[in-house]
């Protein structure tokens, strides 16, 4: 375990004073590279020794981190959850759900029919400017200058060093519009790079509190939306993004998501009291969990051979 000192300088601490992945990066830094130390040999030692004598300098800075931590957040639709039975866990500083009914039973959901996810904790950046393509091209891994108009791609946010930050998507929105998704735990460390990094003045906002983000993943996504939304949702293209009214909200709809199948992922604002993502889950939900109660009777069959899933029937 080498510790980036990258992402250990009091800028970032500083940065990180509100975050509970913070102190919990600190101390998995501190007791992992105690734990690997007995079965180092000596030559790695010294790499060991200096990176734990840096988070060490740190130790009060930890402290602080610990009287300074904020409660667990909630996404918009967290009563929603509660009120429908998930499972609720806390995840990147926020209480999820888990599961309603089984992790195998969704699992198959969603390759099968469809499955709907709250991924409002994901954080939002918005990137202005002319040179917010530069800034891209310098944090991230990927090119963001190949990018056109509604077109999104897959990238990783790299330190100094080369060291893995997050990774991400980023979408270009216009030709000096760019808004990055960021994964939940890293909001504040992702942050102050970008900050760090930004030398030239781009524009940089943080959106996350104030934007919801709902997926439908599955081969039945582009039918369940196409019931809300008069886009068209089958002609968009994979990791493509275009901007319109989603169940009557406003919203970015982008055709990307991790479950490896097809889906869409929603992003709406979270400021009208709400009202905006609970109208689209609750929407979308009862299309979902019909599609998904059709594939009951469906089997699905991963063959690993040819590294696709088949549906047989089982009626």
């Amino acid at each position: 375990m080498t510790v980036r000192p990258t992402l250990l300088n009091s800028p970032t601490l500083n940065s990180l004073r509100r975050s509970e992945r913070g102190a919990q990066a600190c101390r998995l830094a501190l007791s992992g590279a105690e734990i690997a130390m007995s079965g180092l040999e000596s030559r790695d030692r010294k790499n060991y020794l200096e990176s734990m004598d840096l988070v060490r300098r740190h130790r009060n800075a930890l402290v602080k981190l610990d009287g300074l931590m904020e409660p667990v957040k909630h996404t918009p639709l967290a009563s929603l959850h509660r009120k429908l039975g998930a499972r609720m866990t806390e995840f990147g500083g926020y209480e999820m759900p888990l599961s309603y009914r089984g992790i195998i039973q969704e699992h198959l959901a969603v390759r099968c029919a469809a499955g709907l996810f709250d991924l409002s904790h994901m954080g939002e950046f918005l990137l202005e400017g002319p040179h917010a393509v530069a800034l891209l091209e310098r944090a991230l891994t990927n090119t963001a200058s190949r990018l056109v108009d509604g077109q999104a791609q897959y990238t990783i946010m790299c330190a100094e060093d080369g060291g893995t930050i997050d990774d991400l998507i980023v979408y270009r929105l216009a030709a000096e519009r760019y808004m990055l998704c960021v994964n939940a735990s890293n909001i504040a460390v992702d942050w102050e790079w970008l900050r760090e990094l930004n030398r030239n003045g781009v524009a940089i906002t943080n959106r996350s509190d104030e934007t919801a983000l709902i997926a439908v993943q599955g081969p039945h996504a582009v039918a369940i939306l196409a019931q809300i939304t008069g886009l068209p949702v089958a002609s968009i293209a994979r990791f493509g993004v275009v901007s319109g009214e989603v169940a009557g909200i406003a919203s970015l709809v982008a055709r990307t998501g991790y479950t490896g199948e097809d889906g869409f992922e929603i992003f709406c604002p979270a400021a009208n009291g709400n009202a905006s993502s609970r109208r689209r889950w609750q929407q979308v939900r009862p299309m979902a969990s019909s599609r998904a109660a059709s594939a009951r009777v469906i089997r699905c069959e991963w063959k690993p051979h040819s590294r696709s899933m088949a549906t047989n029937s089982t009626a």
